[in-house]
């Protein structure tokens, strides 16, 4: 059996509880053992019915510990997974089987697949990519390592997306276009160009600018 800890007690945290609550029903493998947060006013706090138990810097990692990135920003998530990982943490991948996964497609660790996603033939995604509901990395495809696909996103046939992008609501990279590491593209907006790194696209087409860091 693994014990599970999912990172992140916000509102993705509690979403991720409910699809393993799912498969602990069904399944003996996993035994929840509650959230980490780094908000000190979320220790000690219950969320339906788990506790958050620590921090990711201070939470000392057991043998039999597994866990599960509930965190929707991508930078945030590749900060505090690097650091996990610097601790020799593991990552559960999450596959909810109301989705679709090709046989040929590749996933690395730690990845999320929420209800109603399609990864199709030959898809390629890093480790830590998160595909919330409907959306849709099609064949030949490839998703950096710690990007994050909103509701109803695509990213098309023979599309490159760098690491710890992010991908709106209803917003699609087209076929063999790139976007470059730690860029954004914006909900409902939709890309026709490359769009380069650490840059914000909007629009229809999309037009892209420089993130004001």
């Amino acid at each position: 059996m693994k014990d599970v800890i999912i990172v992140g007690a916000g509102g993705f945290g509690p979403e991720i509880l409910q699809y393993v609550s799912e498969f602990q029903a069904t399944s003996t493998e996993y035994n929840v053992k509650g959230f980490l947060d780094d908000d000190p006013q979320k220790l000690g706090r219950f969320i339906l019915g788990y506790s958050v138990i620590g921090n990711t810097t201070d939470y000392t990692i057991k043998d039999n510990d597994w866990f599960i990135m509930a965190i929707g920003q991508p930078g945030t998530q590749k900060i505090v997974a690097e650091r996990l990982r610097h601790k020799g943490a593991r990552f559960l991948t999450i596959i909810h089987p109301k989705s679709y996964v090709a046989d040929s497609a590749e996933l690395g660790e730690g990845c999320i697949i929420c209800p109603f996603c399609n990864v199709s033939s030959h898809a390629k995604l890093g480790r830590n990519v998160v595909l919330t509901c409907f959306s849709t990395a099609a064949h030949h495809s490839q998703l950096g390592d710690y990007s994050v696909l909103s509701p109803y996103s695509a990213v098309n046939g023979g599309a490159i997306i760098g690491e710890a992008v992010f991908l709106g609501t209803g917003s699609a990279v087209n076929p063999n276009k790139r976007v470059g590491n730690n860029s954004k593209i914006a909900a409902g907006s939709y890309v026709y160009r490359d769009v380069a790194e650490n840059m914000i696209a909007m629009g229809n087409p999309a037009k892209a600018r420089p993130i004001l860091l």
